[in-house]
């Protein structure tokens, strides 16, 4: 979608155990990764698979609503998996934050669980078994959501947000 994007400098949040950090790493070599979670145990389970990898990843606890990062930093700023963990306040937060510290032109992704729109019922019907089931409590909230307008609140341009979904 993006042919003529570099990256230089990455942002992982919520990067948890660090497979999407060490996987950014790997496909981007030229790329600074940085990763971000707030679980210690967590960083340093990520900070010491990517070492015993030979993959160069900044871990640093800190909480995504409330990065400690410089406005302009990162030209690329994703996350794999986290959205469904925050409630509606943490989303909007993050978003927030998001936009802080990407730099003018960068791109953020956030890969996450699909919305409702276009999904039969009894898939929705699944789905929703994993916000009471499968202790999922933000997830049931998640999907009903306006991600576009929650972007353009934070501060990104209208017409410049997109969502998709993509079923592999």
């Amino acid at each position: 979608n993006y042919p003529k994007f570099r990256t230089g400098k990455v942002l992982d949040v919520g990067c948890a155990v660090g497979h999407g950090s060490v996987a950014l790493a790997e496909t981007l070599p030229d790329a600074d990764i940085y990763a971000i979670d707030v679980g210690a145990p967590m960083l340093r389970y990520a900070h010491a698979r990517a070492e015993s990898m030979g993959v160069a990843v900044h871990y640093a606890q800190q909480s995504a609503e409330h990065m400690s990062y410089d406005d302009n930093t990162f030209d690329f700023v994703v996350s794999g998996a986290t959205l469904h963990e925050l409630s509606t306040a943490g989303i909007r937060n993050i978003i927030r934050e998001c936009r802080r510290v990407l730099k003018p032109g960068g791109v953020m992704i956030h890969i996450e669980q699909p919305q409702y729109e276009g999904m039969d019922p009894y898939d929705q019907f699944m789905r929703d078994w994993d916000t009471f089931g499968n202790n999922e409590p933000f997830w049931g909230t998640l999907h009903d959501l306006d991600l576009e307008a929650i972007a353009v609140a934070g501060g990104f341009e209208p017409g410049k947000v997109s969502q998709s979904m993509e079923w592999g």
